[in-house]
C-alpha cells in the first residue's frame, strides 16, 4: 500500500513537469514572497520531451490574485497518459523567478480516497522564465547539489519509485528556500529546458 501510494506521488510530481524534478513536502513559496505575473495566464503548449497543453488561469475572478490555477494535460507521442488539475504559485528568490506547482484540490482529495492518511500531495519547484509569448521551465533538481542551510544540510529523503529512486526534499520552506538561493544560478541544479509557446488567451 505505501509502496503504491510513493509511486502514485512520484508519477504525479512527474507528470507536473513533463520529467522529474525534485518533490518537496512543502512549498518555495513563503507568506510575503508571493509575485503576479499578468502575462501568465493562457493557454501553452511543449512538444518536447513530452506533448504539454496548460491552460493558466488567475485563481480570483477578479483577476487581481497572485495565484493561478492550471489544467495540465500530458500525452506521450501521441497517446494520452494524465490530466491534472494544480494550483500555482509565483516566488522570487536572488532575482530568479520560481512557480510552484501543487495538486488542486479535487486531485488531492482523489489522492486521499484512494489512499487515506498515507496520500501526501507534494509541490514541484520549477525556475521559470518567460519572454513574452515564450515560458522556459526547468525542474529543480535536489539531487545534484548537496546544499546547506544555516550551516546544515537540508532535509531530504530517497523514495523507490518505479523501479528507480528520486530525492525528495522535506525540509522547512525556509530552508528549501535557502537551497534555492544557493543554486538559483547553477544550471547543474536543473532539469533540462521545458520550452512552453502561448498558443491563446
Amino acid at each position: 500500500m505505501i509502496q503504491r501510494t510513493i509511486a502514485a506521488l512520484g508519477s504525479i510530481a512527474c507528470a507536473l513537469a513533463g520529467g522529474c524534478g525534485t518533490p518537496t513536502v512543502h512549498p518555495s513559496a513563503a507568506p510575503g514572497t508571493v509575485v503576479a505575473d499578468p502575462g501568465l495566464p493562457g493557454e501553452w503548449a511543449a512538444d518536447e520531451p513530452l506533448q504539454l497543453r496548460a491552460m493558466i488561469r488567475p485563481a480570483m475572478s477578479d483577476g487581481e490574485s497572485a495565484a493561478y490555477t492550471a489544467s495540465l494535460t500530458v500525452h506521450d507521442k501521441g497517446e494520452f497518459k494524465t490530466a491534472l488539475g494544480l494550483e500555482l504559485t509565483l516566488t522570487e528568490i536572488e532575482t530568479v523567478r520560481f512557480i510552484d506547482l501543487f495538486p488542486a484540490r479535487p486531485d488531492r482529495d482523489r489522492l486521499v480516497g484512494m489512499y487515506g492518511f498515507l496520500a501526501v500531495p507534494v509541490h514541484q519547484v520549477m525556475r521559470i522564465d518567460r519572454d513574452g509569448d515564450t515560458m522556459t521551465v526547468r525542474p529543480f533538481r535536489a539531487d545534484r547539489p548537496e546544499g546547506r542551510a544555516d550551516g546544515a544540510p537540508v532535509s531530504r529523503e530517497r523514495i523507490v519509485v518505479g523501479g528507480g529512486e528520486i530525492a525528495m526534499i522535506t525540509a522547512s520552506t525556509r530552508r528549501l528556500r535557502d537551497l534555492l538561493a544557493e543554486h538559483a544560478n547553477d544550471p547543474a541544479a536543473f532539469g533540462d529546458p521545458i520550452v512552453f509557446r502561448r498558443i491563446g488567451r
